[in-house]
């Protein structure tokens, strides 16, 4: 604003404080920016303490411990090592950090939307694994009854090794007398391309263990001194999934509340 323009606005808007001298405005000006840097400070920690929150009741639900551990056992460590090591000060800003039963079932269980809705993109995102066309996935079942304009849509080296394969009727015969996957896993030395390629398409879940490893979780949560657990479901899921959690997202969606 030109300073004209600055001076009429002062005068016909702030008429109280037109005669006031120029130090009392850069006093003003330096109280406005304390205040902002002390805002600032403060949203600043407190996205620390959200985070925090969020990444050790993140470790609660991986070793499947009671979400009181966090109150009971681990902030109070926390405080007493850094009381000790760096002095306390810095054990009075650990102890801020929210780590209340109800905390940390909260933060469990947005955790474990989190991951959910992770899931959810990479199955939209699952064509490798799960093909919407059949009809290109029949070369796996019968090689042996498929012309080469009907694999176009595999890569050249894919084509080459095909084209070869179906030329064998040594492999033709072997195919009619062994179960589909026996013959693509016995010749994976020969034509390795094809073979990983149909191994992905026949055998997406070859093991039964995670299905093992959730009942044995499950077991282990539920017990009985945790018999009235509810919402069991994303202590389950955030205690054996794989998918990390997004705690930059989870902290930008969450308030910060200090006092809980």
């Amino acid at each position: 604003m030109k300073p004209s323009k600055l001076q009429r606005h002062l005068n016909t808007k702030h008429a109280t404080l037109s005669k006031k001298p120029i130090e009392y405005f850069e006093r003003l000006l330096q109280t406005s920016n304390k205040e902002k840097n002390t805002l600032e400070k403060y949203v600043t920690l407190n996205d620390k303490y959200l985070l925090a929150s969020y990444e050790v009741s993140y470790l609660i639900a991986k070793t499947k411990k009671p979400f009181t551990i966090g109150e009971q056992l681990l902030l109070p460590a926390a405080i007493r090592m850094s009381e000790i090591v760096h002095g306390k000060q810095y054990a009075a800003e650990i102890s801020k950090i929210p780590l209340s039963n109800d905390t940390v079932s909260k933060r469990i269980s947005d955790i474990s939307n989190d991951q959910f809705q992770q899931l959810l993109m990479r199955l939209k995102d699952s064509s490798k694994y799960f093909p919407n066309d059949i009809d290109t996935q029949q070369w796996i079942c019968n090689p042996f009854s498929i012309e080469m304009e009907e694999i176009n849509f595999l890569n050249f080296k894919a084509q080459e090794e095909f084209a070869e394969l179906t030329s064998d009727t040594t492999l033709r015969l072997r195919f009619s007398q062994v179960p589909v996957h026996e013959f693509w896993i016995e010749i994976k030395s020969e034509y390795p391309l094809l073979s990983e390629m149909t191994m992905n398409k026949l055998l997406p879940f070859c093991t039964t263990y995670l299905c093992e490893s959730a009942f044995s979780t499950l077991t282990y949560i539920k017990s009985k001194y945790r018999s009235t657990l509810i919402n069991v479901e994303n202590l389950l899921r955030s205690a054996i999934t794989q998918i990390e959690p997004r705690f930059n997202y989870l902290c930008k969606n969450k308030q910060s509340h200090p006092s809980h």
